[in-house]
């Protein structure tokens, strides 16, 4: 019996809410970790460089937790796309997997000062992740 103030309309209207959100909820669940638009480092397509390695090791965190190792991660920014690109490498069992993440980016906040010199030289910068667990 619902509830006096749940109508059927406002029931049939959640349950079409709940069958279009689980596409995004099946997809996440299948990724494992945190969509990009909920990241700290991220935010009105501004890259805030500080928060990035808290965002990925919380991301490798998840995979771990689900029984991956990492492989590796490579962060690639591209001034003339304004993207942001994240891969990350892992293997589970006998298979290896790329979780790759995309993004815009208008700004760059706390960048150091080398790799933004590279950005400024050749409009693209490559780095290749390694954190201490």
């Amino acid at each position: 019996m619902p509830k006096p103030q749940e109508t059927s309309a406002y029931q049939f209207q959640r349950f079409l809410n709940n069958i279009k959100n689980i596409h995004e909820q099946i997809s996440q669940a299948i990724q494992g970790y945190p969509k990009i638009e909920t990241w700290a480092s991220l935010e009105k397509k501004t890259l805030n460089f500080d928060l990035l390695e808290d965002d990925l090791k919380k991301i490798h965190r998840i995979l771990k937790k689900d029984g991956a190792s990492i492989l590796g991660t490579r962060l690639i920014l591209d001034d003339k796309k304004n993207l942001i690109e994240i891969k990350i490498y892992s293997q589970k069992g006998a298979k290896n997997y790329v979780d790759t993440t995309r993004a815009e980016i208008d700004r760059l906040k706390n960048i150091p000062p080398d790799i933004m010199e590279e950005i400024k030289r050749k409009g693209r910068v490559e780095l290749n992740l390694k954190f201490d667990d």
